[in-house]
């Protein structure tokens, strides 16, 4: 008699542990779910912070823009102050391989000036600033003329980047930007092509 209540009293312990367990696992599981959920939640909410360039193609500034179809302003910020890395890496490569060369000193300062009026923008309308990753892009050149060619060459795709830009439906202060960034390039264009008529 005694031997069957011990064994009543221990089948009765495992079911009522067997229950625990499962309760346990079951909360256990339950809030990892909502954990998961909330961090891929917070995660979503910090992408969606800022407005992020469209396109995910290897190429970037002016390149990138002639082979998107689709612009954005986000896309259109992005292009713009990458080109202006470009050119800024391109003309300091010069001067660090040639030494002071112009036009391409006086120029480099001011890419640094365009650099300087596109960055406001990104913050004003919550555009994700990219970095300047420009010198994974530019190659030494080998000579002065060569430099001046690829600044003219430059130049004009700046330009038609710029030209195409300001056909798009884009607030009034990014339009101004752009205009005087536009000006800007012609005045170096034409200084390129000064230099290079003597080689």
């Amino acid at each position: 008699m005694l031997l069957n209540l011990h064994i009543k009293r221990r089948k009765a312990m495992k079911r009522k542990f067997g229950f625990i367990t499962f309760v346990t696992v079951f909360v256990l599981s339950s809030f990892m779910t909502e954990m998961n959920f909330y961090t891929v939640e917070a995660k979503t909410l910090t992408n969606l912070s800022k407005f992020v360039p469209s396109t995910t193609s290897n190429l970037i500034g002016a390149e990138a823009a002639k082979a998107d179809t689709d612009l954005t302003l986000a896309d259109m910020l992005t292009y713009a102050i990458q080109d202006e890395y470009l050119a800024k890496a391109k003309y300091s490569l010069v001067v660090e391989k040639f030494g002071q060369q112009r036009p391409f000193i006086n120029i480099i300062s001011a890419e640094v000036t365009h650099i300087n009026a596109l960055t406001p923008l990104f913050t004003k309308y919550n555009v994700a600033l990219p970095e300047d990753n420009s010198k994974n892009y530019i190659k030494t050149p080998t000579s002065i003329k060569e430099s001046l060619e690829n600044g003219v060459k430059g130049e004009i795709e700046n330009i038609a980047m710029y030209e195409r830009f300001l056909k798009q439906d884009i607030p009034s202060d990014v339009k101004t930007v752009f205009t005087r960034l536009r000006n800007a390039s012609q005045n170096h264009l034409q200084a390129f092509q000064r230099a290079l008529s003597s080689y």
